[in-house]
């Protein structure tokens, strides 16, 4: 299963990569994607793969991979129980990464300890933005700003607007901070979605988490000098890739367990 997942996104990998012009990854010796997945497993397996339980599965595993997009190959691929949070990996690799290293991640991961470790190391990382995250336009600014009322404020009719930032209460990390205007369609969607999702965990989303989905919102440490605002987005859709090849892998485990 290992070798088809690996073979499957190998090849969409690399036909993203060939549609993106390879002097925009020069500066970059290697460049690292992080996500995962999570799938069904027989209710017999709840003793080493717990599931969410409730309306959800009693049995669940997750897969968790980082890909090397140069050397196109895995550096990592674990499987474990499905309610390890993705945050708690955010770290898993951060000591063998190397100056100039870029890693791009799933909003899961988002951790702003683990950022600035990267950053320390002088690695370069694109994430998407963690919506309850602190923004400040200032080091020292006594107040956070709301980032989607300060951008329709400021740039009413951009498409692709980018802020330099100062991320969380203490300890403030500086970044880019890149806002994508999405179309009317995508952003009801996205706020049915959260609505649902807030739903099921008795809860009801702010006005303020509502508002953001107006956007995609990506925070990176790369500076413009070698990316533009409007190329970062193109870089992220690569990751996307994974996710793709995910939902392969779950019809693939779920055919095997029919066929058993």
């Amino acid at each position: 299963m290992q070798r088809i997942f690996q073979e499957t996104l190998l090849l969409t990998l690399q036909k993203s990569y060939q549609n993106i012009s390879p002097e925009l990854f020069n500066h970059f010796p290697r460049i690292f994607l992080q996500d995962s997945t999570q799938f069904r497993l027989h209710e017999q397996l709840a003793p080493q793969f717990k599931g969410a339980g409730g309306s959800g599965s009693k049995a669940a595993g997750k897969l968790d991979v980082v890909y090397e997009l140069k050397t196109q190959k895995f550096t990592q691929i674990k499987m474990s129980k499905s309610t390890i949070p993705d945050q708690s990996r955010a770290q898993d690799f951060v000591e063998w990464v190397q100056e100039k290293d870029l890693i791009i991640r799933d909003l899961g991961y988002f951790k702003l300890d683990a950022l600035q470790e990267l950053q320390g190391k002088n690695a370069y990382f694109i994430s998407r933005l963690l919506h309850c995250t602190d923004v400040y336009l200032k080091p020292d600014s006594s107040e956070a700003i709301n980032i989607c009322k300060y951008a329709n404020q400021s740039s009413p009719k951009s498409s692709v607007i980018e802020l330099p930032v100062y991320l969380g209460k203490s300890n403030r990390m500086e970044a880019r901070l890149i806002m994508y205007r999405l179309p009317e369609a995508v952003v009801n969607r996205r706020r049915q979605e959260a609505k649902k999702q807030a739903k099921k965990r008795g809860r009801t989303p702010s006005q303020e988490h509502l508002a953001l989905l107006e956007f995609a919102l990506f925070v990176t440490n790369v500076p413009d000098s070698i990316w533009s605002a409007e190329v970062v987005g193109t870089i992220y859709r690569i990751r996307w890739q994974i996710e793709l090849r995910f939902l392969d892998m779950e019809i693939f485990i779920i055919y095997s367990c029919i066929k058993r």
